[in-house]
């Protein structure tokens, strides 16, 4: 059972019965006054599953922690920190029943697996995707919270929390994301529960695609076609081309590339898509040509995402690929406020503790190279933890070290031969 309880900070994370930090209470303001959560049939040592403070300032409360209680540091993946925001959506969880929105899940994962694409190396195939990369993209965050959360205000503070994950250090980034692009494919949802008058500035030709493709992909491809078909100005004869042999569709997405890309009544963003869909067209469904899509990035910058999209929704597709049944697992996983984060950190904490030296002995990652960061709660990514000596201290200690082992082994075999002399 789940029960409700208010007060100060150290009472929170020590239990009132605490007098070891009793001294520090005074040091306190008002504003760590908190509303905390607990379960009473959870096992083990009590600890509130979500801790709230009354003020809604989370960052001073982990600075709080970070300075009073620096052994409670990483408290964020003990309980759930909620600011108000939060907590009305917990409230708001624990009234309402939740709808799946599985309808979305395949261009989620299309979304997922052409932004990681995107920002992989520039010669990386499919073969070649870390499923990191893919937990770790915008795609992956904002689709894991919209299903538990349904479209909202949840959705964009998660986005806005993605850009922050980002800042932080090095974060794990190679390339842009455009943002933009992945936040309106995301929020089509919102088109189709009747609330169009928020379509804000999506391209017209892939927002009536995203729009559809969900429910019918049969008829989100015949749109595209009857939309290339009316451009015959800018494409001519190019639908003919594609119902051709492999070559003829070869030779008409190099000759279509240049025309679209001499086009300049068609948005940049609707010119991506349609390169993309008309690369899908040589052999649908299979993603066979990121090869391909990556040789025009420069002309057509979102091409690769809207490939990876359009291919993974096409009636010809692999039905069953085990990166889209995984990253599909792990959208739709069970979440519960009353159970404990998984995560090592959230990013509110992350950004406080930054403020110091970041080290793993602190942060304890699960492991060495990736920080699990909850972006909201139920949403968490990895993210890559770099060691604050840098590459070359780094190396020079991994030299010291060899150097320690040479030289324990050679001391050791000098020993074996002099036992083995006598």
């Amino acid at each position: 059972m789940i029960t409700r309880h208010s007060g100060s900070l150290r009472d929170t994370l020590c239990g009132t019965a605490s007098a070891s930090s009793a001294s520090k209470i005074d040091l306190f303001p008002n504003a760590s006054d908190c509303l905390y959560f607990m379960d009473s049939d959870r096992s083990g040592e009590p600890f509130p599953i979500i801790i709230s403070p009354i003020d809604g300032d989370v960052d001073s409360l982990f600075a709080s922690v970070a300075t009073y209680y620096p052994e409670m540091s990483c408290i964020s993946a003990l309980a759930h920190i909620l600011d108000h925001e939060g907590l009305e959506a917990y409230t708001k969880m624990a009234r309402q029943s939740r709808s799946k929105r599985d309808s979305s899940l395949q261009l989620f994962s299309g979304a997922i697996i052409g932004e990681a694409l995107n920002s992989s190396d520039q010669d990386s195939s499919l073969d070649d995707l870390s499923y990191s990369d893919c937990l770790s993209s915008l795609s992956f965050a904002l689709a894991r919270c919209s299903f538990i959360f349904g479209p909202g205000s949840a959705v964009r503070t998660c986005a806005k929390n993605w850009q922050r994950l980002g800042i932080v250090g090095s974060g794990y980034r190679r390339k842009a994301t455009p943002v933009e692009l992945i936040s309106q494919v995301i929020f089509q949802q919102q088109y189709r529960s009747g609330n169009r008058a928020r379509k804000a500035s999506a391209p017209d030709i892939a927002a009536t695609y995203v729009d559809l493709v969900s429910t019918d992909m049969s008829a989100a491809k015949s749109y595209v076609l009857r939309e290339i078909e009316a451009r015959a100005e800018i494409l001519p004869d190019t639908i003919r081309a594609f119902r051709g042999a492999f070559d003829s569709r070869l030779s008409a997405y190099i000759s279509a590339m240049k025309q679209l890309g001499e086009a300049r009544d068609v948005s940049e963003l609707d010119r991506s898509f349609l390169s993309a869909f008309l690369c899908n067209l040589i052999q649908p469904g299979s993603l066979a040509h990121i090869g391909l899509v990556r040789k025009s990035i420069e002309a057509f910058p979102d091409s690769l995402i809207w490939y990876s999209i359009i291919a993974l929704n096409d009636e010809a597709a692999v039905p069953r690929s085990s990166l889209v049944l995984k990253i599909q697992r792990d959208i739709t996983k069970e979440f519960l406020f009353t159970t404990p984060p998984t995560c090592d950190v959230s990013i509110a904490e992350l950004e406080v503790l930054n403020r110091m030296p970041l080290k793993a002995s602190m942060l304890k990652p699960y492991s060495n190279r990736n920080l699990i960061v909850s972006l909201y709660p139920g949403v968490e990514v990895p993210w890559k933890f770099e060691d604050p000596r840098g590459p070359l201290m780094r190396s020079a200690a991994r030299a010291q070290n060899t150097t320690r082992a040479t030289k324990l082994l050679r001391e050791a075999l000098d020993l074996l031969q002099r036992e083995k002399g006598n």
